[in-house]
């Protein structure tokens, strides 16, 4: 009898070893999470610090005083005539006045929020972000940042103070500035004695939208960021990361170099009965002139060039109008002549771009058109990853359903059906709830929802997914499908014609799983195709020429003669 119930007692524990098992490998992947006080861990990436670098996306360049012809370290210490403020581990000074308009990426900014590790923001609700990105991450990096010294430093233990100061006229350098200074700040921990084992540092913000890191004295950790970014992909600038980089007596100077602004705008009707013509319009918005300005239009597939009115060319279906310098605030228009090689109508997509030698901001380089066909929804493959420009994201324990193999694993599924990313709503043996909504405008004609759908491992049909418009449900999967326990995506479509007016919707892509065991929905390529509008491209209609008055006065007298004709003859 014993030996049998150690048998049982040894079956009953493989059983539950092989189901956490099997929820192990079920289970969405989450990050470890970071640890106060440890060290970068090894093999945490480092960029090797530049003397000079950039520009970035938008036109940023920076430069050391290291370099020949960087700035020249001109510490001014604001200890005795700043605004102290006493911060304590991870902390933030909320939202201080500037006194001036300081522009970063475009936008004016008013205030900033420094913290007590370095950074500088321009919202609050950073200041427990001990940990340094390495190098920046567009996908985990909040918006736009200034990393002045970022790294996990604590300067409560010995009362160390941070000082802010505006001045109308810059004690270093020239016109109105905002300074920031941390003044004997330690690393953490702190060591309890006055000096700091990190140093003393500041960062100075210019009206002119320059600006410059100096210390008087810093020991290099080997573990912080220096640099600056946006909230946009490829607008950043890094000076290093988690190498040594900064000393005693150094100073960067980050700014704007020569900025050329292109834009452009095409615009036009596709037409069927002949060719139809787009109008594009390039503008340099400055503020200085652009160098060897050109102009790509791609051409689609379905189209065929007839013409230009600008001296472009084309070769292979790839349409160039070289329009060479533009100067500031001047434009240049061009009239691409194509032509649809069906000679019916159906959707087309065009996209011209405009570049020169000049760094230019992103954002206005690119103009296309469309005429309603293809996909209506934006990031139909999530491929823009999280965050998501496109999508509205939530998720209890993740922050988002949006994932990636590297960051979640794929629990015994697929993963994404194409591209990098898919949405995982799911993945974990506890409440759960997600959702991914976005708004777009369905058109009379667009009847039909598309997206695909794998539900390899289902817990409970009380587990569900299911898709919402304007918070009214069109679609229900629960744990009970025939679709559970299946490898691969299956399509599903829906009919959405009550919703296709013309108007704004919201779609929705909503889950909660709350048995206590792991469901997994995976969920890729969203659809919703409308028609595409086509105008008519006929004959012109020629125009007959006017007589003009003295033609008039003729043919009056003309019909005199016949009168009197025409009584001689009765």
């Amino acid at each position: 009898m014993k030996s049998a119930s150690r048998i049982v007692i040894c079956l009953a524990a493989l059983l539950l070893l092989a189901g956490a098992a099997v929820a192990a490998d079920t289970e969405r992947l989450r990050p470890e999470p970071l640890v106060k006080g440890q060290p970068d861990p090894p093999g945490t990436p480092s960029h090797d610090g530049r003397a000079a670098g950039g520009p970035d996306a938008f036109g940023y360049t920076f430069i050391d005083s290291n370099e020949p012809g960087g700035p020249t370290p001109s510490f001014f210490d604001i200890s005795g005539t700043g605004t102290p403020v006493a911060l304590g581990d991870d902390a933030e000074t909320g939202l201080l006045p500037l006194g001036f308009s300081f522009p970063f990426y475009g936008t004016d900014e008013t205030s900033v929020n420094a913290t007590s590790n370095g950074l500088i923001t321009f919202a609050t609700g950073v200041g427990g972000e001990f940990t340094n990105d390495c190098p920046f991450d567009p996908m985990t990096t909040p918006t736009r940042r200034i990393a002045a010294y970022w790294d996990d430093m604590d300067p409560g233990d010995d009362g160390a103070l941070l000082y802010h100061q505006s001045f109308g006229a810059c004690p270093v350098g020239s016109g109105a500035c905002f300074i920031v200074q941390w003044e004997e700040f330690d690393y953490f921990p702190g060591d309890g004695a006055p000096g700091g084992t990190a140093g003393t540092f500041q960062f100075i913000l210019y009206e002119s939208g320059d600006m410059l890191l100096q210390t008087e004295t810093l020991t290099d950790n080997n573990s912080a960021t220096l640099g600056i970014s946006n909230d946009a992909m490829g607008e950043s600038l890094l000076v290093g990361c988690n190498t040594p980089l900064v000393g005693n007596n150094y100073a960067v100077e980050y700014g704007l170099g020569d900025v050329g602004d292109l834009s452009i705008d095409k615009s036009g009707d596709v037409g069927v009965g002949g060719p139809y013509s787009y109008d594009l319009v390039v503008e340099n918005l400055g503020p200085f002139d652009q160098t060897n300005v050109s102009v790509e239009d791609i051409l689609p597939g379905n189209v065929s060039y007839v013409s230009n009115t600008c001296g472009g060319s084309e070769v292979g279906g790839v349409f160039t109008w070289d329009i060479g310098n533009l100067a500031n605030g001047a434009s240049a228009s061009c009239q691409l002549e194509v032509e649809l090689n069906s000679g019916i109508c159906e959707a087309v997509d065009n996209t011209a771009t405009v570049q020169g030698d000049l760094a230019d901001p992103p954002g206005n380089n690119s103009s296309t058109t469309t005429n309603g066909g293809g996909n209506l929804v934006a990031d139909p493959g999530f491929e823009t990853g999280t965050p998501n420009a496109a999508w509205t994201e939530a998720s209890t324990n993740f922050g988002s359903p949006v994932c990636d193999v590297g960051s979640c694993g794929t629990g015994t599924g697929t993963g994404p059906r194409t591209g990098t990313f898919w949405t995982w709503f799911g993945g974990i043996a506890a409440f759960e709830e997600g959702s991914m909504s976005q708004t777009l405008t369905i058109p009379t004609g667009a009847n039909t929802l598309s997206f695909w759908i794998e539900a390899i491992v289902c817990n409970s049909p009380v587990d569900f997914m299911e898709v919402l418009i304007d918070g009214n449900q069109v679609y229900l999967i629960d744990g009970s499908s025939p679709l559970c326990g299946s490898l691969g995506y299956t399509q599903q479509t829906v009919d959405i014609s009550a919703y296709a007016d013309g108007g704004n919707h919201t779609l929705e892509f909503h889950s909660i799983t709350s048995s206590g065991g792991v469901t997994n929905f995976f969920v890729d390529d969203v659809e919703i195709d409308s028609a595409p509008t086509c105008i008519e491209v006929g004959i012109p209609i020629l125009e007959i020429p006017t007589v003009g008055q003295w033609g008039l006065l003729a043919f009056a007298l003309l019909l005199a003669c016949g009168a009197v004709w025409r009584m001689r003859l009765s």
